[in-house]
């Protein structure tokens, strides 16, 4: 395997998206609650405690976490680029 040179833009150009159907139950209840969240210019602890209220679930909590934290890095990304 050879040294290619490369930019970092050419690089960057040159990613693309993985997919990922390799969701547990868990991830995929995770996400459908967060798609069911109204988007708002604002959100709230009221907004994260209806997130979780009804769920006893840890794993599904922490799950919402992280693709919460995720989902708004993306945002904050997107803004920046």
């Amino acid at each position: 395997m050879g040294i290619i040179h490369q930019q970092l833009d050419e690089i960057i150009h040159g990613l693309s998206p993985l997919g990922a159907d390799g969701m547990d139950g868990t991830a995929t209840a995770a996400m459908e609650r967060i798609e069911a969240v109204p988007i708002k210019e604002k959100y709230c602890r009221d907004d994260i405690f209806a997130l979780v209220a009804a769920e006893v679930d840890l794993a599904l909590i922490l799950q919402c976490f992280v693709l919460a934290c995720f989902l708004a890095c993306q945002r904050i990304n997107s803004k920046v680029s």
